[in-house]
């Protein structure tokens, strides 16, 4: 969903009584979320600030409040939260923006495995773990995709790591740099707790599309050096499981040629998945 400058401007200024200037600038990157940067003056400061609107944003206000003044994760700071028809179509977030660098060249499979530990090494005893539900819980519903039915098949085998704090959706779009320094983490719209191998299996993907197979086997063997106590004979299921999270990607890409490798690496991903995890339940 997209919104008009005047309605982020209507917005925003409820929010803020003393904002007395707003300039908008939409914000690529968001799929389930539409995203602006503000230019906002109060009295004679500046400030640049992030406009999010998607419907789990209050979950995501929730979280980033916890997360902000109880772990040293590097999020964004939460600002103000609104969910009100008459000034907003959408409930909406405003939050701090990070300055970062525009152009990435190079992402390092090493840090980004380490920031994905870090996450996952979190306390999540100041956390409320009801911000979320079950990972798996896409897997309740019916459908005859054949991805969830492999999935469905599986689940009496698996067996879970301890839950721990998951981003959900950790990609390069949702990291952020300065240098060769990861300096915020954001989208924290899917935040769950979980088993965090769901969040390594979705992430390969999303890397295996970014890059390429040695990029994403790197990115792993990092991730399996740092969190050794962890369990990845079901590597497979979660990868299986990111892959079904993420089946309606030719949605987001408009270039036909993106497209076709996109699905080239998705159906490998996939079917190396499906061996794997076919000789693991055995």
């Amino acid at each position: 969903m997209t919104f008009t400058p005047k309605q982020i401007i209507h917005a925003v200024k409820n929010s803020q009584a003393h904002v007395t200037a707003v300039d908008v600038e939409p914000l690529s990157g968001g799929v389930s979320a539409s995203m602006y940067k503000l230019h906002v003056v109060i009295d004679t400061t500046h400030y640049t600030w992030v406009f999010r609107a998607h419907k789990n944003v209050h979950n995501e206000y929730l979280f980033l409040i916890q997360a902000h003044s109880k772990t040293n994760l590097p999020v964004p700071t939460p600002l103000y939260y609104a969910d009100n028809p008459n000034i907003f179509p959408s409930p909406y977030l405003i939050m701090s923006y990070i300055e970062h660098d525009r152009h990435i060249v190079d992402m390092p499979a090493p840090h980004l495995a380490r920031m994905l530990s870090n996450i996952h090494t979190t306390d999540i005893t100041g956390i409320d773990t009801t911000l979320s539900a079950k990972l798996h819980q896409h897997m309740q519903q019916s459908s005859d995709h054949p991805l969830l039915q492999v999935l469905n098949n599986a689940l009496p085998y698996v067996r879970y790591n301890a839950p721990t704090l998951n981003h959900g959706d950790y990609w390069g779009g949702n990291i952020l740099w300065h240098r060769r320094d990861i300096i915020g983490i954001v989208d924290w719209e899917d935040v769950a707790i979980g088993d965090p191998v769901a969040d390594l299996g979705k992430s390969r993907l999303e890397f295996l599309w970014q890059f390429d197979d040695e990029t994403m086997q790197r990115y792993t063997q990092h991730y399996q050096y740092l969190m050794p106590h962890l369990d990845y004979r079901y590597l497979p299921f979660w990868d299986l499981w990111g892959a079904w999270l993420l089946r309606d990607f030719t949605d987001w890409i408009d270039d036909p040629m993106a497209r076709q490798q996109m699905q080239i690496k998705y159906d490998r991903f996939v079917s190396v998945a499906k061996v794997k995890l076919a000789q693991e339940i055995q």
